[in-house]
């Protein structure tokens, strides 16, 4: 019988132990015939980052990447734990690039070039050449970019514009007999817009630039999408009151005379939430406040509050509906003013 001993703890504990990893890693570099020099440093780091049972396991695969024959250095095995383990190829880039032992490998770039490939591949032959030569030349518009410091096209962008090409590359191919891209017309493009008419600005706008390409490389004569345009819905498009709604309130705030002048710019600036004219509120509708402003002409000393004095006669209020104390939206008076003493507002 065996009795395994893990240094006087509980069997919790120890799969929680750090120093499982520093042993792990012991181990490894003692079975090796040459043990990297930046082992003991990444099970260093591992032991603050990962927990104990994930960093032991990154360990082990890494002992058969080192066993496995290929290239040892730190470039070689960012390359080969990409293919293997993620976790393990996400912590090997991380320590390397911190201790500048490896560069970067560019796994984003690689994911993207077969996000491209695939698109292209789904394009059928005879139209495939065009959108390839469409693609080097978004890559190297992209390049440029970034080598002037401006703003290069995004991944997204150039697969979105690859993704249009292919859907009318297939919807011509089903439709029509067009086997080449200077045969297309005004006419077939209008056709493949109707059928997703929410996506047809977006496609349109993907469409100009591979055809205005197409034309300038003399691949086509000229462009059938230069003069197309989609009308779109312009104005406010929320909710909105009827007509007659708005009849209503357009005489409440013109002829009504229990109806505050302010009203009206408090409507208009914090939404129709409806409050009595008779008792203003600082926030609850069941609640009313009376406040008090102090006078413009005699301003408050600084540190103190605003005492609320009843026997004073509210001052006038500004025009802005709000008085030198209270929140924004607070009517600074304590009761309404009637029509005879409050300016009404012109229609």
């Amino acid at each position: 019988m065996t009795h395994l001993a893990g240094a006087g703890l509980c069997l919790r504990c120890y799969a929680r132990s750090p120093h499982r990893i520093a042993s792990r890693a012991g181990n490894l570099a003692a079975s090796l015939d040459a043990a990297p020099a930046w082992l003991p440093g990444f099970a260093s780091y591992l032991a603050t980052r990962h927990h104990a049972d994930c960093a032991c396991q990154m360990i082990t695969v890494l002992g058969r990447l080192l066993r496995g024959g290929g290239p040892a250095h730190p470039q070689g095995l960012l390359d080969r734990a990409a293919t293997v383990s993620v976790p393990l190829a996400g912590a090997l880039e991380d320590f390397f690039t911190r201790n500048h032992l490896a560069l970067p490998p560019g796994h984003d770039e690689d994911r993207a070039t077969a996000r491209r490939h695939r698109r292209l591949q789904a394009i059928p032959a005879p139209l495939r050449p065009a959108a390839e030569k469409f693609a080097e030349h978004e890559l190297n518009g992209r390049l440029r970019a970034r080598h002037a410091g401006t703003r290069p096209r995004q991944h997204s962008t150039i697969e979105g514009h690859l993704t249009t090409i292919r859907d009318l590359a297939i919807f011509l191919t089903a439709t029509t007999a067009i086997t080449d891209w200077a045969t297309v017309s005004a006419a077939d493009i209008e056709a493949f817009l109707a059928t997703q008419p929410a996506r047809a600005a977006h496609r349109l706008g993907a469409l100009r630039r591979f055809f205005g390409f197409a034309a300038r490389r003399r691949l086509i004569l000229a462009s059938p999408a230069a003069g197309m345009i989609i009308r779109q819905p312009s104005g406010f498009h929320g909710p909105a009151l009827s007509v007659e709604q708005q009849r209503s309130l357009f005489r409440r705030w013109t002829a009504g005379g229990s109806v505050h002048p302010h009203e009206a710019a408090r409507r208009w600036t914090h939404g129709p939430r409806p409050r009595s004219s008779a008792a203003w509120t600082t926030g609850k509708r069941s609640t009313p406040t009376t406040l008090t402003c102090s006078s413009p002409a005699s301003p408050r000393p600084p540190g103190r509050r605003p005492t609320a004095d009843t026997s004073r006669t509210p001052s006038p209020a500004p025009a802005s509906g709000r008085g030198s104390c209270g929140p924004p939206g607070c009517l600074p008076w304590s009761t309404p003013p009637t029509p005879s003493s409050s300016p009404q507002p012109s229609a």
